[in-house]
């Protein structure tokens, strides 16, 4: 694709009717041509706008969650909503502590108002917030995981599973789930797994009980 010849790609999202988002590292980009072509959308965050998580609403394709990276410290805007289909988009970002990047999203699919972020530092450190209205408030919900950086978070309609760890400082995670939006959360991996450094979540969209992780 030619217009994304020189950017990093983090995430790739998908509406109904075909529109493709690509998180980069110059923000969101967009194709309404099968992904011939994409053109930027501007974010309003200033330069340091490395976009690490992108999701569409399942309830409503007009509805745009993406997850911006910290930059060190020098980006505090890093959860970002759009409501008109990435036009304009509004802060969302929980209040953390200092400025950390979103690194995964996800939207109960049946209440769109029920949010889930997950966060890693660049260093060590990782949170997970929850909202139960659509980003006007958040509950830090990291109690039961370790305090390591997440790296994605999903949402199979009755409970939300997160994952993350990092090769720096063997800081791992593995793979966690919560059917109590985050106040309890049961481990899934055990100790047959090879690594607990878990990057992705996939779920079967024909069988939730389904599920992949991509590991380091």
């Amino acid at each position: 694709v030619a217009s994304l010849a020189n950017e990093a790609c983090y995430a790739i999202a998908f509406a109904p009717d075909g529109t493709a988002w690509v998180a980069t590292i110059d923000g969101v980009w967009k194709s309404t041509n099968g992904g011939a072509s994409f053109t930027p959308q501007n974010l309003g965050i200033g330069v340091n706008d490395q976009v690490l998580a992108l999701i569409v609403d399942p309830t409503n394709p007009l509805r745009l969650w993406c997850g911006v990276a910290a930059a060190l410290g020098s980006q505090p805007k890093n959860v970002l909503l759009s409501v008109n289909g990435g036009t304009s988009w509004t802060n969302k970002t929980p209040p953390l502590a200092a400025p950390m990047s979103c690194t995964g999203l996800a939207v109960d699919p049946l209440d769109n108002q029920r949010i889930y972020a997950c966060f890693g530092g660049a260093f060590g450190g990782g949170q997970v917030w929850v909202s139960l209205n659509g980003g006007t408030s958040w509950s830090n919900k990291s109690a039961g995981l370790p305090a390591n950086p997440m790296q994605d978070i999903v949402h199979d309609g009755t409970r939300v599973l997160v994952c993350g760890g990092q090769a720096f400082g063997s800081q791992t995670v593995g793979l966690f789930s919560s059917t109590n939006d985050g106040t309890t959360w049961t481990p899934l991996h055990d100790g047959t797994w090879p690594s607990l450094l878990i990057n992705d979540i996939a779920i079967d969209p024909n069988d939730s009980s389904v599920l992949l992780v991509g590991s380091a």
